[in-house]
């Protein structure tokens, strides 16, 4: 993202003030097989991811049969 607003002419200070903006209070991502487990946990089976980005993902999974 930095790469990005640099090429589009911001400064030093704006990337850091940003940056600092986005990373205030994220946590980074679950690895994808800690992701599938909680899926599992709650009920669902076969995960597809169809998004990934920097701080976010997401998955398709359908609901196992026999669970409410």
């Amino acid at each position: 993202m930095a790469n990005r607003w640099r090429m589009n002419g911001a400064g030093a200070e704006e990337l850091r003030s940003k940056m600092n903006n986005i990373l205030q209070g994220t946590e980074p991502p679950l690895p994808e097989n800690a992701v599938f487990a909680l899926l599992s946990d709650a009920g669902f089976e076969d995960p597809v991811r169809f998004f990934s980005s920097l701080f976010w993902g997401a998955w398709l999974a359908r609901r196992a049969p026999g669970m409410k």
